[in-house]
């Protein structure tokens, strides 16, 4: 019974030992996967700043983001968070980037993890950047189909942007103080700016007011638009007369 019981522990100690073992024989020099969440691959975006998002899988760690546009080195950032991968994947590392795209484009977004001095195979996506935003939509005739560089709309109170200028125009998005978007045109009789919206990407106008909010940039040099035609009133049908039932007065 002894020589049992002398034989059942090495197994044992064994089985142990291999459970902490990570799943590969030999660990990866350096990350093994890098993958880019956000934007998708052949998505159309505003012209407007962008947060990509991406994360990488590694048994030894990662330290940076490398983030290329169009093959350029733009930036190197850290992990911001991290998670378990489990046996297949080690440890998962989240990383985020806020490109500011500077015209509208196609672009090749690449992404790649570094860990132990050495980088992940990259993940690529290609984008569209549109001035009329992700949802194509048409701008007024005499609309700008370019836009100035560095002309940006800083709001300074809680603001809607309307699609055309006035409350006749419903609001389609909205601003709180310190959002800004860029510029794309102004109105004929120089009350209004053109912007992207801030939060759905679609063309609207704002006030020029200073109150409502402040510029930066090369704003004079933006060119003017007639805005679209106010919305026809919808007509209200009036009800027949009908007669009143037999025996029934009418009322007054």
């Amino acid at each position: 019974m002894k020589n049992k019981i002398w034989v059942i522990i090495p197994l044992i100690s064994i089985l142990i030992s291999a459970c902490d073992k990570p799943a590969r024989a030999t660990l990866p020099p350096g990350p093994d996967q890098t993958w880019i969440d956000a934007p998708l691959d052949g998505s159309t975006l505003p012209l407007a700043p962008y947060t990509v998002v991406f994360h990488g899988a590694s048994f030894v760690g990662v330290t940076e983001f490398e983030v290329q546009i169009n093959g350029s080195v733009i930036a190197a950032v850290p992990p911001i968070s991290q998670g378990s991968g489990g046996a297949v994947y080690g440890t998962l590392f989240l990383g985020e980037y806020n490109w500011v795209p500077q015209s509208p484009g196609t672009y090749l977004i690449t992404v790649r993890a570094k860990g132990n001095g050495v980088y992940a195979p990259p993940d690529q996506v290609q984008v569209t950047i549109n001035i009329k935003g992700a949802k194509e939509i048409d701008l007024p005739a005499g609309a700008p189909q370019v836009v100035v560089k560095d002309c940006i709309y800083t709001a300074t109170i809680n603001l809607f942007c309307r699609i055309g200028p006035g409350v006749i125009y419903d609001p389609i998005d909205n601003f709180v103080p310190g959002q800004s978007a860029p510029i794309i045109g102004q109105s004929v009789n120089d009350i209004f700016w053109y912007v992207i919206g801030p939060n759905y990407g679609e063309p609207c106008t704002v006030p020029k007011a200073p109150e409502y909010g402040e510029t930066t940039g090369q704003c004079d040099q933006e060119p003017r638009f007639t805005p679209i035609p106010p919305p026809s009133p919808t007509p209200t049908k009036t009800p027949k007369a009908t007669a009143c039932p037999a025996g029934i007065p009418c009322p007054p």
